[in-house]
C-alpha cells in the first residue's frame, strides 16, 4: 500500500518502542484511505477525520519530509495539468 492510503492505526501498530527511522513512501495529495463509514469520514465534518492518513497528519505538521521535485513518467502536455496541485514539479528530460 502507498502511505497515504494506510488508516493512521495501522500505521501507529506497526511501530516500536527501539525504533529510530519510518520511512513513509507515497503521495499525501492523492490517494486517501477508505472508510465504509461516512460519519468517520472527513467528508461529513463530524470531526473524526479516520481517513486522513497518520502520513498526511506528519506532513501537514510540517515533519521533515522529501518531495519529488523531477517527473519523468508523464508528457510535458500532461504534467501541465497538475500544475496546481504540484507546482513545484518539473518535467525532467
Amino acid at each position: 500500500e502507498e502511505a497515504g492510503e494506510v488508516i493512521e492505526t495501522q500505521s501507529i501498530t506497526s511501530l516500536q518502542k527501539n525504533m529510530k527511522h519510518l520511512i513513509m513512501i507515497g503521495d499525501h495529495k492523492q490517494l486517501r484511505p477508505k472508510m465504509e463509514n461516512y460519519k468517520l469520514s472527513t467528508s461529513s465534518n463530524e470531526g473524526y477525520n479516520f481517513n486522513v492518513s497518520m502520513f498526511e497528519r506528519l506532513i501537514e505538521h510540517q515533519i521533515e519530509h522529501g518531495v519529488l521535485e523531477v517527473q519523468h513518467r508523464m508528457r510535458p502536455e500532461i504534467s501541465k495539468l497538475i500544475k496546481k496541485t504540484y507546482p513545484s514539479l518539473i518535467d525532467g528530460e
